[in-house]
């Protein structure tokens, strides 16, 4: 069964299973926060009582530093799930994964998860309005190389693929208009905008360097090229068998 096949035979938002995957991912990735957070609080705070001055600390001293927690965070999270929608991706038309979870299920997982990877990136790019060191407005936040700090190519190769991950989302919706080939090949970019958040990631996140985020950059990237090239080679059988 090839990609047409999968898309046109299913309707893969309204039916209970892919709902219910949906909930669970939500739930999921609350789960997933919420222990960071709680892991961060008893990691930082001695003790409750100076619960409220850290916070003060954090978020209202003239060099707080919360807004940029918060961002790096929120950004690791959209990365994850972006990654996911990459991996779901690649992984659509495998016969024994569509057997095992369900076709309809596995691409509203693929959407689900794209989607809410994009507004995950949306607050990680929106929460450092708040931020009083680096003083960003709206237009360093949203326009590429509207910044003035030295890494503006790199902020701006983040912004680059937010907006191209915000023309592929919309093309779910226009794909019968605009015909499968066409929507088949603006798909492609989302390896584009993959490799931009990568590179993102690893040269404007303070915290990139550290081993746990090395391991996060290697893993993953090394299971997208592993699709990647299973995929194209799929392919290729698929057309010499077709000859």
């Amino acid at each position: 069964m090839n990609t047409t096949t999968v898309l046109t035979d299913l309707n893969p938002i309204h039916n209970r299973k892919s709902q219910l995957m949906r909930h669970g991912l939500v739930f999921l990735l609350v789960l997933v926060l919420s222990f960071g957070a709680g892991i961060w609080l008893f990691d930082a705070v001695p003790s409750l009582s100076t619960l409220p001055a850290l916070m003060a600390k954090s978020f209202g001293a003239e060099q707080a530093k919360g807004f940029w927690w918060v961002s790096r965070a929120s950004g690791v999270v959209a990365y994850l799930l972006l990654w996911l929608s990459m991996m779901l991706g690649l992984l659509m038309t495998n016969k024994l994964l569509r057997e095992l979870v369900g076709a309809s299920t596995l691409l509203a997982v693929h959407e689900f998860s794209s989607i809410l990877g994009w507004f995950v990136a949306l607050f990680h790019a929106l929460i450092l309005m708040g931020d009083s060191y680096l003083n960003f407005g709206w237009t360093q936040v949203l326009i590429p190389w509207a910044s003035s700090a030295p890494q503006a190519s790199f902020i701006a190769m983040g912004q680059i693929a937010f907006y191209a991950m915000a023309m592929i989302l919309l093309s779910f919706y226009v794909r019968k208009r605009i015909g499968f080939s066409a929507w088949r090949w603006l798909h492609f970019a989302t390896f584009v905008s993959y490799m931009l958040i990568t590179v993102h990631g690893l040269l404007v996140g303070s915290d990139a360097m550290t081993p746990l985020m090395l391991w996060i950059y290697g893993l993953s990237n090394g299971a997208v090229l592993f699709l990647t090239v299973y995929r194209l080679l799929s392919m290729n059988n698929v057309y010499e068998k077709a000859k």
